[in-house]
């Protein structure tokens, strides 16, 4: 295992005043659950909350998880639940919290190296475990070993 991800609930940086009536229920965009692993995640950590069911009629699921990054940033829902590492790589969205990442499988990023590999190939796989590496991948919003283990310790969506 090289690292891992989480996935957070974003809004956009700066809403625009609505005009609906503060009764109107916030639209929530997830990937599809059927098909998008970020979708399955999202719903795996809402059902561990218990709300998938309440939130399920405000919920719109996208093709993908940028799909629903994006309907975030151009206001076309109110919020989403997506990959922490989409969430930083754009300046529209601002992270609201993080799902405990006890509430939905691992999110993990495996790398190995073939029988028939050359031995740069197991060099470069001892880079990406190296602690130079995992800084970077730190910096970009991925986690590793003994950052997942304090995830859950950061401010989380319950």
């Amino acid at each position: 295992e090289v690292g891992g991800a989480g996935i957070c609930l974003v809004m956009r940086r700066r809403r625009p005043r609505s005009t609906l009536v503060p009764c109107t229920p916030l639209l929530r965009a997830i990937g599809d659950p059927v098909g998008v692993p970020a979708g399955m995640y999202a719903r795996q950590a809402l059902q561990s909350l218990s709300v998938y069911e309440d939130l399920l009629p405000t919920m719109v699921f996208a093709s993908d998880v940028r799909v629903a990054l994006t309907w975030v940033t151009r206001n076309e829902v109110d919020a989403g639940i997506v990959y922490a590492t989409d969430a930083l790589i754009s300046p529209d969205v601002r992270i609201v919290g993080n799902f405990r990442t006890s509430s939905h499988d691992p999110i993990t990023y495996w790398s190995g190296v073939t029988r028939t590999a050359k031995p740069r190939a197991a060099t470069f796989i001892r880079f990406l475990r190296s602690q130079i590496a995992q800084d970077i991948f730190m910096r970009h919003g991925f986690t590793t070993k003994l950052q997942q283990t304090r995830l859950g310790d950061r401010k989380s969506v319950r």
